[in-house]
């Protein structure tokens, strides 16, 4: 009991590789018997064309439920969650009390859930 637990990871260094556009094709030239493999086109998200998804039920509630928060509630809610940002920094962007950004952010999210409840609620029926 004489040794202190240490984490997995004490220190860890990160160091710049050098590398440029023909750095893949360059490793497949080293490396025999590659030349035939093909990369997959998901291995590299970037390159795959955007895809127009609709957002879910559940989203688009929550979208109103955030649409329907007023003044102050709203402000508090879209600075924290959206913006995230802290409350010291909202409060000062906002020029009111730490204490005040937490009693509207409660607010707030006592009514998107209440919201969300009722509108779940409806489209059961």
């Amino acid at each position: 009991m004489g040794k202190k637990r240490r984490g997995l990871v004490e220190h860890q260094r990160l160091s710049e590789r050098p590398g440029n556009a023909d750095s893949y094709e360059r490793w497949v030239r080293e490396h025999p018997g590659t030349e035939d493999c093909i990369e997959s086109p998901m291995a590299n998200p970037d390159g795959l064309p955007e895809q127009a998804t609709r957002p879910s039920t559940p989203q688009l509630i929550m979208g109103e439920a955030v649409e329907h928060l007023q003044g102050r509630q709203r402000e508090v809610y879209l600075s924290i969650m959206r913006d995230e940002r802290s409350f010291a920094e909202t409060a000062e962007l906002l020029g009111i009390g730490k204490s005040t950004v937490q009693t509207h952010l409660d607010r707030a999210i006592s009514f998107i859930k209440a919201y969300c409840d009722q509108a779940i609620k409806k489209e059961r029926v």
